[in-house]
């Protein structure tokens, strides 16, 4: 039975990897490397250990699944076709870091792939240009309980929203190189910078960082962000009452015309009994005559 401590077949023009059912007890291995080759499947899975590191950058990837307990770094970075939808399907229970930059990677929404990252600490996303500009905070959600250091340098981001109130854990974030407005929608970023965990499971470290084209400290601290929740909270609420006023408005003319009609309906009635009533005594008047002429 064959040993491997490392095992590096990087620039080798590999093209296809199929490892199913284990040749050889990688127990032991550290890493392994296949980097910078022209890999366009790889297909590994490890009954039980697996290397410790995986490096498959540089390769032409379009489908990866990798079943292991003891991988604990995975490098994805510059498979630019790669895309994160059921073509990546990683089953590695111990992964704690994993490259994901220059992926074909374009929107954060229903990344199933994060639901299975729930024991990740560093997650890096580097320049991946997304077409819809927008961030919600919570896509990371499953990633909360571990998650330390967030790379999402250059990948055109312009818009933040939701809440970092979750991330417990997370220490670094790196939003440089994106076109991020200097907006009061940066108070999340300075409220999270804000607030001291009173231990970190992981890291030793006295402050929270983050690494911004702005200076968010001068944004969040402008007063104007609070008139100006204040002013559109104030707008909203007056909004509110004018349609309220609206309804009620309308509501009221209804009921007027309704109780018109009924009342014009009921004269018609009124009439019409009249008119019957009139009409008989004249045809009992004639009857009469008649009857005297007779």
């Amino acid at each position: 039975m064959l040993f491997f401590y490392r095992a590096s077949v990087g620039k080798s023009n590999l093209n296809e990897i199929h490892f199913q059912n284990g040749m050889y007890n990688l127990a032991l291995m550290d890493n392994l490397n296949l980097s910078h080759n022209i890999i366009e499947q790889i297909n590994i899975k490890w009954h039980r250990e697996s290397p410790h590191t995986i490096d498959l950058s540089y390769n032409n990837l379009k489908f990866v699944y990798l079943h292991g307990q003891t991988t604990y770094n995975l490098n994805l970075s510059s498979n630019y076709q790669l895309t994160l939808d059921n073509n990546v399907q990683l089953n590695l229970s111990q992964l704690k870091y994993i490259d994901l930059s220059n992926i074909n990677f374009r929107s954060f929404k229903n990344v199933n792939l994060f639901h299975n990252l729930t024991t990740i600490q560093t997650l890096i996303l580097n320049n991946n240009h997304l077409d819809m500009k927008i961030l919600n905070w919570n896509v990371f959600h499953p990633m909360s309980k571990y998650l330390t250091h967030l790379s999402l340098y250059n990948m055109s981001i312009e818009q933040l929203e939701g809440y970092l109130d979750n991330q417990k854990q997370l220490l670094t974030i790196d939003l440089y190189k994106n076109n991020i407005k200097c907006d009061c929608s940066l108070k999340t970023l300075v409220k999270w910078l804000n607030f001291t965990s009173e231990t970190y499971k992981y890291y030793d470290v006295l402050k929270r960082a983050v690494r911004i084209k702005c200076n968010i400290y001068e944004v969040a601290a402008d007063d104007l962000c609070d008139q100006t929740s204040i002013r559109i909270s104030s707008l909203t609420k007056y909004l509110i009452l004018f349609i309220m006023a609206i309804l009620i408005f309308v509501v009221i003319i209804k009921l007027i015309n309704r109780f018109i009609k009924r009342l014009k309906h009921r004269r018609n009635n009124f009439y019409h009994r009249v008119y019957t009533d009139a009409d008989v005594i004249t045809l009992d008047e004639r009857n009469l005559r008649e009857n005297n002429d007779e």
